[in-house]
């Protein structure tokens, strides 16, 4: 079997997907024998090697900006006003003391953080920081770090320079261990762990990639959606972002189905049938329904593939077809990503907001007109939202089909492809 390392990365408060995660591996029963983590992966590695999810249930519950930095902010502002506050604070800060102080920080560890439960965990643990004068970086397991100063390495991994000031340990500064690696499963691999779960919350930091194949299983865990401002802790974003950690661990073990979204189990599948039965009846977006030496059947299939890579999809089959098409047509139309759907109710929901939105005056009549279309269609990037463009979009193709003009088709899917990715879903599902 080997050992199971969980690797945690930085990211400030989008560390609250990292509690989420957690929270999926416990129900699932997967042990963990190695906990390495950089910044608030440092953090959030601290409980979990204490095997105190609540003691971390409650810590995010509620926490708050002003509990992590030395800044005053009206919590009762939306998160953009948030930010603007919190950064301002800190380039203040920056000019006047040389960063802000982490005190706050220190102060609420302190009320959740026990030292010798970590020590006496069968689960090892380490750390990441750097020096920042001399640009030493420390790989740090617990059995390294002196006693009594292990909360202090754990601070010095969260002190992320300019924003919050070097952390100060025996005369020597240290800053945030991103700055080396951000993501350390190298320290994993060193304490002989074989199987990987990473969790990357796409912060800024350094994240070596290339250790992640040095791994005999590796799981890399991300989400899909902005998990928001790193510096400021919003509670309703704190919550979100458990919940998409949560949902997005169970997918990576395949209790649930999607990538961005969440299906209950078989609606992939099912999903496929259709939409490949349809898509070949209608003639779109299937390989064999188009000249593959044609140029523009290689821009249109470049497009394609482009366009699921940039979704996290490495594989341009059918399958992944069919769910980018269902989910970019979820997104465009605005369900919730923290839901788990079955067929009936996401096709419900879906239908409930495309039939509320109203297609212009302006763009009525046209989608049977061959000239212009690709003008209209055009000015709808910029004249309407995505909406609209989808929904008129998949009207287009509609009209497209009745003609079996595929070469028109697939001018249009390589202008505009998540209006035609999505509205192609629409149209496949009847749902326009």
């Amino acid at each position: 079997m080997g050992k199971t390392a969980l690797v945690l990365a930085g990211g400030g408060s989008r560390g609250s997907y990292e509690l989420g995660v957690w929270q999926a591996l416990r129900e699932m029963d997967i042990g963990i024998d190695i906990v390495t983590g950089t910044s608030i992966g440092a953090i959030n590695g601290s409980l979990i090697t204490q095997g105190d999810y609540e003691t971390a249930v409650a810590l995010w519950d509620k926490i708050e900006t002003s509990h992590v930095f030395d800044v005053q902010i009206d919590e009762q502002q939306n998160v953009r006003q948030k930010v603007v506050q919190t950064y301002r604070t800190f380039v203040r800060n920056f000019i006047k003391h040389g960063g802000t102080g982490s005190n706050p920080l220190k102060e609420t560890l302190s009320s959740y953080f026990d030292e010798e439960k970590i020590r006496s965990s069968p689960i090892d643990y380490g750390v990441v920081t750097m020096e920042m004068d001399s640009r030493k970086p420390h790989e740090l397991y617990k059995n390294e770090m002196p006693k009594g100063k292990m909360i202090d390495y754990i601070l010095a991994s969260a002190s992320i320079y300019p924003a919050i000031k070097p952390y100060l340990i025996d005369g020597i500064r240290y800053i945030d261990g991103a700055y080396y690696d951000n993501l350390p499963v190298k320290m994993a691999l060193a304490r002989g762990a074989t199987n990987i779960i990473a969790v990357d919350l796409e912060a800024f930091g350094v994240v070596k990639k290339e250790e992640l194949r040095l791994a005999r299983q590796v799981k890399l865990i991300r989400s899909y959606w902005d998990l928001g401002p790193t510096l400021v802790f919003d509670r309703m974003t704190i919550r979100r972002n458990i919940r998409l950690g949560y949902l997005d661990t169970l997918k990576a073990y395949g209790a649930y189905d999607g990538h961005a979204y969440t299906f209950i189990c078989g609606f992939a599948k099912k999903l496929t049938q259709d939409f490949s039965k349809k898509a070949e009846e209608a003639g779109i977006l299937l390989h064999n329904t188009t000249d593959k030496n044609s140029m523009l059947d290689k821009m249109f299939w470049g497009r394609i593939t482009k366009f699921l890579v940039e979704r996290g999809v490495t594989e341009t089959n059918t399958s992944n077809i069919a769910l980018v098409c269902a989910e970019v047509a979820g997104e465009t139309f605005g369900l919730s990503s923290e839901k788990i759907y079955s067929q009936d109710i996401w096709l419900k929901r879906l239908k409930k907001e495309v039939d509320a939105v109203q297609i212009p005056d302006k763009l009525k009549g046209s989608t049977d007109n061959k000239q212009g279309i690709l003008d209209t269609l055009r000015d709808t990037t910029t004249l309407f939202n995505k909406r609209v463009r989808t929904k008129y979009a998949a009207l287009v193709i509609k009209e497209i089909l009745k003609t079996q003009d595929t070469q028109k088709l697939l001018t249009n899917v390589t202008i505009m492809p998540d209006a035609f990715f999505g509205g192609a879903y629409l149209v496949l599902q009847n749902l326009v």
